[in-house]
């Protein structure tokens, strides 16, 4: 089976009638194991070729490990590794609870450390996460302590990259930095350790709609050179290290092209795939990382429209809710 996970119960709802919707299967044919913050769905629904933007990761075709000492369950693990020919590959272990959702210590922590010392004794080499072609481990402990485990060699990695996120379960803390104009700037911070690309120095960035400046904070802090469009200025600190224009974002446009567009505006999903027509289609920009920003839960369905455009654009795209996201999805894109 597949296993899918929302950011906590509340989200699961949605995911669920985004299945529901995205394969055209029965609320029946999903299931969640004793309420946890996880969905089941059956591992021949084709995942491989599409977006659940309200799944922060999933764990595609998962075989089960029965519960037992850790050291059983980690030979167990082993083997299936040996068996598949396997001899390098990255791996997570986290635990799942109805109270704390992923867990990353205690138990799942102990496996992760006994498993490591097993596939160093057995020579299988412990991989990078963000290397595409390496394979991967995914392994989520229920409250029974039998574990879903998902073994990925490189074609399956590849093929199922645009859904994995490259933490646990999709979770993690983005470093506060009191420093920064706003708060959302953990959402750029995150987007870039999913989509495993990074601004760098000297690259070039525009910031749509950048007001109050924490998107620019972030590129003028990786050394990017930072173009930022809106209406109203950035915090007044931040105006002398870009280069600022007071117009419409949605209407900003130049003959020379962007190693990143990125945008935190506040507008409706459906402008947000105008800007995608403007800069992803055209290829004016290498990368792009935009956010769209939902009111209630009425308009969930319109991600059926972002991963149409997403399948037409010729980047390797991600259409995912990050977990420092409210009721939000990212969409990002690197040029293939």
């Amino acid at each position: 089976m597949h296993l899918l996970m929302p950011k906590d119960n509340t989200w699961k709802k949605f995911l669920r009638d985004e299945v529901m919707d995205e394969f055209s299967i029965k609320k029946s044919q999903i299931t969640s194991p004793d309420g946890l913050p996880i969905l089941e769905i059956d591992e021949k629904t084709p995942l491989r070729k599409s977006y659940l933007g309200l799944a922060l990761d999933i764990l595609p075709e998962t075989q089960t490990i029965p519960a037992g000492s850790i050291g059983e369950q980690s030979s167990l693990i082993v083997n299936l590794l040996k068996k598949s020919n396997i001899s390098q590959t990255a791996y997570q272990v986290f635990s799942i609870s109805n109270k704390y959702g992923v867990v990353t210590s205690g138990r799942s922590e102990l496996l992760s450390q006994k498993l490591a010392k097993n596939l160093r004794k057995e020579g299988i080499k412990r991989g990078k996460f963000h290397f595409k072609d390496c394979p991967l481990i995914k392994a989520c402990i229920y409250p029974d302590r039998s574990i879903k485990i998902s073994i990925l060699d490189k074609v399956k990695r590849q093929e199922y990259d645009h859904l994995l996120s490259p933490f646990p379960g999709g979770y993690t803390t983005i470093t506060d930095d009191k420093q920064a104009p706003s708060r959302a700037f953990k959402k750029l911070v995150e987007a870039q350790l999913v989509l495993g690309n990074e601004i760098k120095e000297d690259e070039t960035l525009v910031d749509l709609g950048a007001c109050p400046g924490g998107w620019s904070y972030v590129a003028l802090n990786q050394g990017a050179q930072v173009t930022s469009i809106d209406r109203s200025p950035l915090r007044e600190d931040l105006m002398p290290k870009v280069n600022f224009s007071a117009e419409d974002a949605f209407k900003f446009m130049t003959e020379d092209g962007f190693d990143w567009v990125v945008s935190d505006i506040i507008c409706t999903p459906d402008r947000i795939l105008e800007l995608i027509e403007t800069w992803a289609t055209p290829q004016k920009c290498k990368n792009f990382v935009f956010t769209i920003k939902f009111k209630g839960s009425d308009s969930y369905d319109i991600l059926q429209s972002f991963k149409k455009k997403l399948h037409s654009l010729d980047y390797d795209c991600i259409l995912r809710q990050l977990n420092v996201n409210k009721n939000e999805v990212m969409v990002m894109g690197t040029r293939i």
